[in-house]
């Protein structure tokens, strides 16, 4: 049988006598569902937020019986229909749903059904907000031969005032502004100095605000330059070596070490009058050759081990619209050994996508580290965390943030 049988009448009769014949019969051929569409679909369905839009299902019109359809938003089921090869429903534009999948399903003759799929993209409208900044919290090293540059990205609608503050609250005018708008509500602030003087080393509050609130940015310029020579340096000689002590000075605005060299000293035969010390050999006024082979490094203040006692993260709270970069610092307090940050998503481990440094202050080390991501839809509503140690089995965090991405944008 082909299609073109297709309800075609059927019957048979005694040859000899027509009289004699079966009832007519309609011959309806099983034909499944082998064509599934979806309209609008172009790889994507855009839904404008709480606007409704119908979508479309459309089946091959020759399949017998004709199918059941069904749709589902995800896993949740919505509506079904049968006998019929065409069927819409109107869904609404939900932020909650953006990046859903939508799909139709058809079935006859108790085949598997065939299933056409389409990607939920909702466009959100702007509303107003204060500024939200991407830190709140800058540190800047500045050599002697480079000028003073930063910048700093902010949410804000309507667009922000911004005011940069010497540390005692007067007005900077001597810095130059930049200001940057990368979308609607998306701003870039840069502030440059071409020639620093000292008076230019500091903290610096940076208010950005509009109608709708304030937000401050704090800014430590540091001077980087040669680090002072160490102080209170003593040397303990001993029989097979010798003890160096000492206090670190000024690091210079960056991470300092330190290196103790050994030097072979010889002495040769003593001819004065004056009075002379035993080092080694006997006292007839001759010093034998003295070789220093070790040398023993005593941090002066810091010989013991430190704890760490805190890990501060910065921003908080998280907010950040879908696929723009996320950097969250955490840092630790000073202590030694130095602490190791770990990093989380929720239960997942994300440390290796972070990058951490380390600074000195008086023998103990302060451990920093950056995670730089994209913020992702389905990462809304997940706690981002670090934790930090430095002894085995002892851990400190700081308060668990739960992270808010949200939709793009769209200027209506």
């Amino acid at each position: 049988m082909t299609e073109y049988e297709q309800r075609s009448t059927w019957s048979c009769k005694y040859v000899s006598n027509s009289s004699y014949r079966s009832p007519d019969a309609i011959l309806n051929i099983a034909i499944e569902v082998h064509n599934i569409s979806l309209s609008p679909n172009n790889g994507q369905l855009t839904l404008r937020e709480n606007l409704e839009t119908e979508v479309m299902c459309e089946i091959n019109n020759n399949a017998v019986p004709p199918p059941t359809i069904t749709w589902f938003l995800g896993t949740k089921y919505i509506s079904s229909t049968e006998g019929t090869y065409t069927t819409s429903i109107n869904i609404t534009g939900n932020r909650e749903d953006n990046t859903q999948t939508l799909q139709c399903k058809a079935t006859n003759n108790n085949k598997p059904p065939k299933t056409a799929v389409t990607t939920i993209n909702v466009e959100c409208k702007y509303g107003y907000s204060m500024p939200k900044p991407e830190t709140t919290h800058i540190t800047l090293g500045v050599p002697d031969s480079t000028g003073i540059d930063f910048s700093v990205t902010v949410l804000a609608y309507p667009s922000p005032q911004d005011e940069l503050q010497n540390e005692n609250g007067t007005v900077d005018n001597v810095m130059q502004k930049s200001i940057y708008r990368n979308a609607v509500n998306n701003f870039t602030l840069r502030f440059n100095k071409s020639i620093v003087d000292q008076s230019d080393f500091g903290i610096y509050h940076l208010l950005v605000s509009n109608p709708f609130g304030v937000a401050t940015i704090f800014i430590l310029v540091l001077p980087q330059r040669k680090p002072d020579i160490p102080r209170d340096v003593t040397l303990t000689c001993e029989v097979t070596g010798a003890s160096v002590h000492w206090v670190s000075s000024f690091n210079g605005g960056d991470t300092q070490t330190f290196t103790v060299i050994a030097f072979n000293v010889q002495y040769g035969t003593n001819t004065g009058n004056r009075q002379t010390a035993v080092i080694a050999g006997g006292l007839g006024g001759t010093l034998t050759v003295v070789v220093i082979v070790l040398i023993t490094v005593f941090l002066v203040h810091r010989r013991y081990n430190s704890p760490v006692t805190f890990v501060n993260m910065t921003p908080t709270p998280i907010t950040k619209t879908a696929g723009q970069q996320m950097i969250i610092t955490c840092v630790t307090s000073y202590c030694i050994p130095p602490a190791k940050i770990t990093w989380y998503m929720s239960t997942v481990d994300i440390t290796n996508q972070t990058n951490g440094q380390t600074d000195l202050y008086d023998g103990l080390v302060r451990t920093m580290s950056t995670l730089s991501i994209n913020a992702v839809k389905s990462d809304n509503g997940k706690h981002v965390y670090c934790t930090a140690g430095n002894n085995p089995g002892e851990r400190v965090n700081p308060t668990v943030n739960v992270l808010t991405v949200l939709c793009m944008y769209l200027n209506l």
